[in-house]
């Protein structure tokens, strides 16, 4: 690099556009209120070709009058720093999927349950009301024949569905297996 153009030795370029930016870097005025840096976000490109992201920060020197008469460039690797907000954007994401789905379940495992609850409800209306009837004794021998018949093929309905719902528990536990094949 010694004795060699600036222009040949270092290559930085504008983070976003991708545009050469060692001009602006070089040609940015101090500005003569203290010893402020310049200070970009600029993207380096190493001898072997590989770009890194760097903080420049470009600070005057100044003579003893408080001219500024030469300027030096820092330049910072910020790939641990980038990565590390790219890690936690990426994890956020994942966060929200997670979020998202979790709240889908749950409004899916509510309308289950309306569906359960209603699927319950139903045969259990019957139960409930020829069992009433029939406690008022004044039906007579042919409708209790009827009555018993549909509280027992009621009660049965019930009993096949929480069946099916203990079914569906023990899939979703894993103490359940279901073999999948062709029928």
């Amino acid at each position: 690099a010694e004795g060699q153009p600036i222009q040949k030795v270092l290559h930085v370029s504008d983070e976003d556009s991708g545009d050469d930016a060692l001009e602006g870097l070089l040609t940015t005025q101090p500005t003569n209120d203290g010893d402020h840096p310049y200070v970009a976000t600029l993207t380096l490109r190493q001898p072997n070709g590989t770009q890194i992201p760097v903080d420049a920060k470009r600070t005057p020197i100044r003579n003893i009058d408080g001219e500024a008469i030469g300027s030096v460039i820092v330049f910072n690797d910020i790939t641990a720093r980038r990565n590390a907000e790219l890690e936690r954007e990426q994890l956020l994401l994942s966060e929200r999927r997670a979020r998202n789905e979790a709240e889908a379940a749950n409004r899916l495992k509510d309308e289950f349950l309306a569906t359960v609850s209603h699927e319950l409800r139903t045969p259990l209306n019957a139960i409930l009301g020829w069992a009433a009837l029939l406690r008022k004794s004044s039906v007579d021998g042919e409708h209790t024949d009827r009555a018993l018949s549909v509280i027992e093929r009621n009660a049965k309905i019930q009993n096949t569905l929480i069946s099916d719902i203990l079914d569906v528990s023990s899939i979703i536990t894993g103490k359940l297996k279901i073999e999948m094949r062709p029928v």
